[in-house]
């Protein structure tokens, strides 16, 4: 019989940890029972549907739960523990901070939890702050009927060391990519730069992630601003959505960028979109690990990220891809008008960015996961 495993995260909505999830399972499904219980909805739920894998939605937005509101706190518990009781698990594994606290409180005793550390150092850090308080002792408590903890980077693991969890608990995970979608076309690439009306002679750098403060976006834009005077060749491409569309929108409005930089909006080719930029940047304010990072690496681009959280774990600043300042935008343009002026250095790095990022697979992954699965 196979092991029933449920996993619980807080909102299906697109993203890093949504991501990781649906690789784990689409590899493991095979293998394992899953049920997939969230709080909140979002496009992810259909993706992980058509697994064949039942999931379960609350209907709660992960928000609106919290000590604030107790009557929330005392339906999200119901309704995981009738869930935990129809289902019957071997093994329950949380996603982000609202699952990791309910998910685990509202856990009967004798099934093995799993904990999965998402976020890095910075950003556990601010949610541990005086205000979160009680979110704090409760995973301070929780930790002690848990059984494993996994994280996605090292700047994770070192922000629970800061919690006081045993290291025997702790199993470090590289997220990986399907090696097999992300790869260079050359054919693809004349495609889809003649639709984004990118000139031979043109550079196209290209951004892709939630539209939301902690993505520095911004940023991006700001540094952008500071070189296109110099260099009329570049145009600049998002790819993604959420809150800050339109504060974005806006800013690119106001430097009279909107004839350089474009919107295109939330995709479902990004493997296919990649092979037309020259340059991918990540300029976030706070990352755990990112999987644009490996995607970007795997379609042989040259990479710019900012030096935080996960990222420096990958990326090896003047080896595979260039560093910059957190939140500085003087330090990142001067990172884009390096790679402008050397095509040499943007194809280097981008080889090397390739050869290392081979090293991470969903294969690998679901490798280690299948293990503790079966022994835990």
């Amino acid at each position: 019989m196979k092991k029933k495993i449920i996993h619980v995260i807080d909102t299906l909505e697109q993203g890093g940890a949504q991501q990781y999830l649906l690789d784990l399972l689409a590899a493991l499904k095979n293998d394992f029972d899953f049920l997939v219980l969230a709080f909140e909805g979002g496009p992810v739920a259909n993706k992980i549907k058509k697994l064949n894998i039942k999931v379960k939605i609350l209907g709660i937005a992960p928000q609106d739960i919290g000590f604030s509101r107790p009557a929330n706190i005392k339906k999200v518990l119901y309704w995981l523990q009738k869930s935990y009781n129809n289902f019957q698990p071997h093994i329950i594994q949380t996603h982000l901070l609202g699952a990791d606290t309910w998910a685990r409180l509202a856990s009967p005793k004798k099934v093995k939890l799993i904990q999965t550390i998402h976020a890095a150092d910075s950003f556990r850090g601010k949610i541990f702050s005086r205000k979160g308080l009680k979110n704090m002792f409760f995973d301070k408590a929780l930790i002690k009927k848990t059984a494993l903890v996994v994280v996605v980077s090292k700047a994770a693991e070192q922000s629970i060391f800061k919690e006081n969890i045993s290291e025997n608990k702790i199993k470090l995970i590289y997220s990986g990519i399907d090696r097999k979608k992300f790869f260079p076309q050359k054919i693809l690439r004349k495609k889809i730069r003649l639709l984004w009306n990118l000139k031979t002679t043109d550079l196209g750098f290209l951004a892709v992630g939630r539209l939301d403060k902690i993505k520095g976006f911004d940023i991006l834009i700001k540094a952008f601003n500071l070189i296109i005077k110099k260099n009329q060749n570049l145009k600049l491409f998002f790819i993604g959505d959420g809150g800050e569309r339109k504060n974005l929108k806006i800013l690119v409005k106001n430097l009279n960028l909107t004839k350089k930089i474009f919107f295109l909006g939330e995709r479902h080719d990004v493997n296919k979109l990649l092979n037309a930029a020259d340059i991918f940047v990540l300029p976030s304010r706070e990352e755990g690990r990112a999987l644009v990072l490996l995607e970007a690496a795997a379609n042989e681009k040259a990479i710019i990220a900012s030096r935080v959280g996960g990222i420096p774990e990958f990326i090896k600043d003047q080896e595979n891809g260039l560093l910059f300042r957190v939140g500085d935008e003087v330090d990142l343009a001067q990172k884009m008008i390096k790679l402008i002026k050397n095509k040499k250095l943007r194809f280097k790095l981008a080889q090397k960015a390739f050869t290392e990022g081979k090293k991470y697979t969903i294969k690998t992954m679901a490798k280690k996961y299948r293990k503790i699965y079966n022994l835990i």
